[in-house]
């Protein structure tokens, strides 16, 4: 948003492709770490609306075997996980865009 009001993205060609590249390396790492699969965070925005029953499953989850569970998606899934992402970021681009009318 700040990008579009102040005219970096639309200014030089070089400088605003360098922002739109960070901007989405950012929104890939957000929705990355929002995948509610415990360590990453969005198990932490599940395990605060969950029932009993799921919050301990996850504990163990987290405290076992959690980040070879990540790892493990991320290889047997990841032309899937590719394209959740590539659209979620794309996703939250447009909604900012047209936030601002620019799309």
């Amino acid at each position: 948003l700040i990008g579009h009001f102040t005219g970096v993205i639309y200014g030089t060609e070089l400088i605003g492709t360098i922002v739109m590249y960070i901007v989405s390396i950012n929104l890939g790492f957000f929705v990355f770490n929002m995948i509610p699969i415990p360590p990453l965070d969005g198990s932490r925005v599940l395990y605060a609306i969950a029932p009993d029953g799921v919050r301990d499953f996850m504990e163990k989850v987290e405290r076992g075997l959690g980040i070879w569970l990540v790892f493990g998606l991320i290889l047997i899934f990841s032309s899937a996980l590719s394209s959740l992402m590539v659209n979620a970021i794309n996703g939250i681009l447009h909604f900012f865009l047209m936030l601002v009318g620019a799309a």
